[in-house]
C-alpha cells in the first residue's frame, strides 16, 4: 500500500514540522520579551537595523544597474 505510506509519512512531517514551528514561536517570544524590557537592547536592535539598512542601500546605490 504505497499510498497509505505516503499518507503516513505525509502526517508524521506535518506532525514534526508543528511541534518545530511551535518551539520557535516560544523561542521567539521569550527572545521578543528579552529584548522589549531592555531600554539598552531596543537601541542596538534599532541601530543595527539602521545600519543594515543603509549598507544595503549604499550597495544598491552603487550596482551597476
Amino acid at each position: 500500500m504505497p499510498i497509505l505510506n505516503m499518507l503516513v509519512l505525509g502526517g508524521v512531517f506535518m506532525g514534526m514540522t508543528w511541534v518545530v514551528f511551535i518551539v520557535y514561536a516560544l523561542l521567539a517570544d521569550k527572545a521578543r520579551t528579552w529584548i522589549v524590557n531592555s531600554p539598552g537592547k531596543v537601541r542596538n536592535v534599532q541601530r543595527t537595523f539602521a545600519v543594515m539598512f543603509a549598507v544595503l542601500g549604499a550597495r544598491l546605490a552603487f550596482s551597476g544597474r
